[in-house]
């Protein structure tokens, strides 16, 4: 069974960059971004220009409102910018991400994922995302936008390409004499698209590398694992299980689980106690781990992508 997926992997890497910038395979799989007569527009992508020096904001933040999303990934604990106390925030991918086909991405932009985040949490490390914003008068939804795309750089990096740049936005709440203001944060950095294809179509967005999101995909695709979740990812059931989501405290030392306690709740998610190998066990536990500081990994058009580095 283990086998059969890793057939698959490697037929899909024969080729892995093949469909960069393409939308998913399937004949309803594809959207578009011109606004040209009755076909259907892709969903993050707007009327309006998100990187106008002046921005229609009514119009920008009317159309936000209207989004579809994908189902949300599990409260995370990040890394906040300094101290001990962490932010906890959740991520959604804008809906339909397999049809984005961002070969066709104009300078507009393309809003890519929503960050929820704690309005009384730090500033997460990487994105920057809490703290002095949503304590400052800032709404608690941010934004990853995709500014273009460009694959013109071949260099590999974790097994991913460079294939645009991200930026965060946010939206600077009405006060009593100002309207609401859609705002664009000063962190960026490369948006990334991973070398391996996906086969788990729920993993719409989270918080990983390319190569362990790969790994998670092929440990999803193992028969004992499809029978009790199917295509819900296995890092979501056992966070789930274990209610992360809902802290009791906001240490660091809070999110850091024994491995006694994770293999105590994985067998609970599968239901048997030697369901998987220890290899696989451990790449689970560290993926769990690892969300603590790891990029925005996002399902985008016929592969998966990374709002990388900056940390």
């Amino acid at each position: 069974a283990a086998g059969s997926g890793s057939t698959m992997a490697m037929a899909l890497a024969e080729k892995p960059y093949e469909d960069i910038g393409e939308a998913g395979t399937g004949s309803n799989n594809r959207c578009y971004v011109d606004d040209g007569g009755v076909r259907r527009p892709c969903e993050g992508y707007p009327e309006v220009d998100l990187f106008a020096s002046s921005p229609d904001n009514s119009s920008i933040l009317k159309w936000i409102g209207k989004r579809g999303w994908q189902p949300s990934s599990p409260l995370t604990a990040r890394q906040p910018e300094t101290g001990n106390v962490v932010q906890v925030m959740r991520i959604e991918a804008i809906q339909y991400p397999e049809k984005m086909r961002l070969k066709e991405l104009a300078r507009r932009g393309m809003v890519i994922a929503k960050i929820v985040a704690d309005p009384n949490g730090p500033a997460d490390r990487r994105y920057g995302i809490g703290g002095r914003y949503t304590q400052g008068g800032f709404d608690t939804l941010f934004f990853l936008v995709l500014d273009k795309y460009d694959a013109t750089d071949l260099t590999e990096k974790e097994d991913s390409r460079k294939i645009g740049q991200w930026h965060v936005f946010g939206i600077l709440k009405a006060t009593s004499t100002a309207k609401a203001k859609w705002v664009k944060l000063e962190r960026s950095g490369p948006f990334r698209y991973c070398r391996e294809k996906q086969l788990s179509p729920a993993y719409d967005a989270d918080f990983y590398s390319c190569p362990p999101a790969h790994q998670l995909d092929l440990i999803q695709q193992l028969p004992e694992v499809q029978e009790r979740l199917g295509n819900y990812p296995i890092v979501s059931a056992v966070l789930r299980l274990l209610e992360l989501q809902k802290p009791d405290s906001r240490q660091r030392s809070a999110y850091r689980i024994s491995k006694e306690l994770f293999d105590a709740t994985l067998n609970r998610v599968l239901g048997k106690a030697t369901l998987l190998t220890d290899a696989h066990r451990n790449l689970v536990f560290t993926a769990v781990q690892n969300r603590f500081e790891a990029p925005a990994w996002i399902m985008c058009g016929a592969g998966c992508c990374t709002a990388d580095e900056v940390l």
